[in-house]
């Protein structure tokens, strides 16, 4: 459970634009391989999105491959619950995300298998279940959907913003402080990914080999696939 921000308190430095995928023309982001998290390795994802159609298999964030066994995808399903998946099989949460709505999620892994996974919507946390060992490969890596570009494609109705990628298991004081700073510079240990969106210019579309700017000051830049557009927030 994550402690909300006092009524009339406002989040620091909240950012201008946000990045807006496309599951009917798979607008995404790519990255050439999964420079995050691989094998069973401890690890953190957190976004804010802004969910247009719960109807669709939204995805987040994937890295890893389509392999069993092999894969890791965080992913918001089709009926607007926060949904993690991995090795072929998955754990769907109880956690609503609502649609046109800016809401706060996280999923957090510490330890090797699926029921080291917590998952969690703004205040709220539920934890994974399942006791295989997650093995995620370095084939792969994706904003706004899963799967490599091309067929088969999950993607994104709705928008991202500020979404961070840890190698290491944040804390639920650490969730709190980002749930409470949408943008700000905060949480910075063990931050491999960050994407604030905010390189770009409103209602234009993303382009350019890793013109996706990480903010972590590692250079895990994304590439943006079939056309993203950046939209003020």
């Amino acid at each position: 459970m994550l402690a909300r921000r006092a009524s009339g308190v406002q989040a620091a430095s909240v950012p201008n634009l946000a990045l807006e995928c496309d599951d009917t023309s798979n607008a995404a982001v790519d990255f050439a391989s999964n420079v995050f998290v691989t094998g069973s390795n401890d690890r953190s994802v957190t976004a804010w999105v802004y969910i247009t159609d719960s109807t669709s298999n939204n995805v987040v964030f994937m890295m890893g491959s389509d392999a069993a066994g092999s894969y890791k995808t965080w992913r918001i399903r089709a009926q607007g619950y926060l949904r993690i998946e991995f090795d072929g099989g998955g754990s769907t949460s109880s956690l609503a995300i609502p649609e046109d709505t800016w809401t706060f999620i996280a999923v957090v892994m510490d330890g090797p298998t699926h029921g080291d996974n917590t998952m969690y919507v703004n205040s709220s946390s539920e934890a994974a279940s399942g006791s295989t060992t997650i093995a995620t490969s370095s084939a792969f890596a994706g904003l706004g959907h899963y799967l490599e570009g091309g067929a088969g494609n999950i993607c994104l109705n709705g928008q991202l913003d500020d979404v961070r990628v840890y190698n290491r298991a944040l804390t639920g004081a650490e969730l709190t402080t980002l749930y409470n700073n949408r943008g700000g510079a905060v949480v910075q240990s063990g931050l491999i990914g960050w994407y604030k969106f905010d390189e770009g210019t409103a209602d234009t579309a993303a382009s350019g080999t890793d013109s996706i700017i990480d903010s972590s000051g590692n250079g895990n830049h994304g590439t943006p696939y079939n056309s993203p557009y950046y939209r003020a927030v």
